[in-house]
């Protein structure tokens, strides 16, 4: 197959920009310098993907008036539901995150809704609705965007309009949307009971501590819960500075860094008689480098301390394959029931009109034997 011409791979970068909302100034395009500028092609290439894109419906040009996009919903589809979250139109398997999108997005395309996928990390969310010729029919916005004050805010000013906004979030502070939320402390509880069982006594959380999400108080507080029930001493958890989460495609040297630098702030608390005989890490991503780094102290993990996670994920990274230990216990949030329960409260609100009480979702997640 020939590599595809200048003037194709800018059509399909643009194309693209478009299909995600990217492109800054609403519906109406940059003009061909500018445009020239971010493709990084010349002048009289922009020319041509403009004319590709027209002929192909995608774009229209009046004299004096520039160029804008044709909405898809302004060339006769019914009005559309909008998913704002990373852009995910491809499966995710179920313990990542964009699972829940994914699920989302199936699940409105198999209810046969016109839809329109928008990536608001490459958004403006004054820009997010640019690609509409109406009102949309209904707003989801994914649980990352709903941390950040500027994508609250412009969920709540479409709430305010009128428009039904879903949002995916474990926030109290979003009280007055519709929303979905997985039950954080209920899982963190039935996870300490679980080690408890086991025989597990001295159970240690080991959070962050440059972030304190509401998720993360949730299972601070089930952490609690369980433990009283047990009538056990509470130790304070240990709050190392946050660790960038790694890629599947690591460096083999990277779990031994994680580790010592786990190491660095677990030292003084896994030795003695009062040490932990549990610890919680936030994630299965983090519960590698936290066994790694009890590892590291010549503890035998799972059998001196065991290491529990979180989101059922550890099947999916490269550490299993590379000497790595994985979590005792984990929790899955089941995603892909997450995005289906969104599109079911959006259908609930839609039902029931505007006004009355938020619809509020707690799903429940489940423990799990992970590969300890």
């Amino acid at each position: 197959m020939p590599a595809p011409t200048a003037v194709q791979q800018a059509a399909d970068t643009l194309r693209v920009w478009i299909e995600q909302g990217v492109v800054d100034g609403g519906p109406a395009l940059p003009g061909e310098i500018e445009l020239a500028r971010r493709l990084k092609v010349s002048r009289g290439t922009v020319r041509q993907v403009l004319a590709q894109l027209s002929a192909g419906g995608l774009i229209t040009a009046r004299r004096h008036r520039g160029r804008k996009v044709r909405s898809p919903v302004a060339v006769g589809a019914d009005q559309a539901v909008v998913m704002i979250g990373g852009g995910v139109d491809h499966a995710v398997p179920e313990p990542y995150e964009g699972a829940v999108e994914d699920a989302c997005v199936r699940t409105l395309r198999a209810h046969r809704y016109p839809l329109l996928v928008v990536n608001g990390s490459q958004t403006l969310p004054s820009h997010a609705l640019a690609l509409l010729g109406r009102r949309p029919l209904g707003i989801i916005v994914a649980q990352f965007l709903m941390v950040q004050e500027r994508w609250a805010a412009q969920a709540r000013a479409w709430a305010e309009a009128g428009i039904p906004v879903v949002v995916h979030s474990h926030d109290a502070a979003h009280a007055a949307f519709d929303r979905v939320a997985s039950d954080h402390q209920g899982g963190c509880r039935a996870l300490v009971a679980a080690l408890i069982a086991q025989g597990r006594r001295r159970i240690m959380p080991v959070w962050h501590t440059d972030a304190r999400p509401a998720w993360l108080l949730q299972r601070e507080a089930g952490w609690r819960q369980a433990v009283a029930d047990a009538g056990l001493a509470l130790l304070e958890p240990v709050r190392p500075l946050v660790m960038k989460e790694r890629s599947n495609q690591a460096d083999p040297r990277d779990l031994d860094l994680r580790a010592r630098g786990y190491l660095g702030f677990l030292f003084d608390r896994l030795r003695g008689p009062a040490a932990p005989d549990a610890l919680l890490a936030v994630n299965d991503n983090h519960a590698w480098g936290v066994a790694g780094a009890c590892r590291l102290l010549g503890l035998n993990v799972h059998a001196q301390v065991a290491v529990a996670g979180f989101d059922a994920n550890w099947g999916e990274h490269w550490d299993l394959h590379h000497g790595g230990i994985p979590p005792l216990l984990t929790v899955t949030k089941h995603n892909h029931r997450v995005g289906e329960a969104l599109v079911e409260v959006l259908e609930e609100r839609l039902a029931r009109g505007s006004g009355g009480a938020p619809i509020h979702r707690l799903l429940p997640v489940e423990v799990q034997r992970a590969g300890g």
